[in-house]
């Protein structure tokens, strides 16, 4: 990587980072998982959400999803409810006590991003999510890509291991005959 680029994805990562800290000071300010104001956001933004959307919107591990709504639905926060397509998922809905919950800890986040926003401009949040969305989705198409292709060659080359090993076998008793 020539130090113009790396120069440029020193930026993107810092960038990242940097707004990705401030949710997180919220967070913690509030006594709050980060992860948790993610799902806090998806109820927000999507009126049927699932722990699947969740998962697949934010890359976080299903697990780590179940554990939080597990927490939320103890605290009386959420409850599930079955999808309005009748599928087997069930949607997070938040109840009274986490409507309230919610807009302690999201209202005053939300009015910052409304802020930024105003201050940015319309045009310039939108350049900027178009940009970091094909961004995003370049880096996650060549990592997939490269992973995909080691699998191949370790595939592939477990074979060539082994006959590899069993060569190495017959090279060593050949020579244990041979003395």
């Amino acid at each position: 990587m020539d130090q113009d680029t790396r120069a440029l994805m020193c930026g993107v990562n810092t960038a990242i980072i940097k707004i990705r800290g401030a949710y997180a000071a919220w967070a913690k300010a509030h006594g709050v998982n980060y992860h948790k104001i993610l799902i806090l956001y998806s109820m927000r933004d999507n009126e049927e959400c699932t722990q699947k959307q969740i998962s697949e919107n934010y890359r976080l591990p299903k697990q780590t999803v179940n554990n939080i709504v597990t927490e939320l639905r103890r605290e009386g926060m959420i409850t599930l409810v079955p999808a309005k397509d009748g599928g087997r998922e069930k949607v997070l809905r938040l109840t009274e006590q986490g409507e309230i919950y919610a807009a302690g800890i999201m209202g005053p986040l939300l009015r910052f991003e409304e802020e930024a926003a105003r201050r940015m401009g319309i045009r310039g949040i939108t350049q900027m999510t178009e940009l970091a969305m094909e961004f995003g989705q370049i880096l996650e198409d060549a990592i997939a890509d490269t992973l995909e292709e080691q699998v191949t060659e370790r595939q592939s080359g477990c074979g060539q291991q082994e006959e590899m090993a069993w060569t190495k076998c017959c090279r060593k008793e050949r020579e244990d005959e041979e003395r």
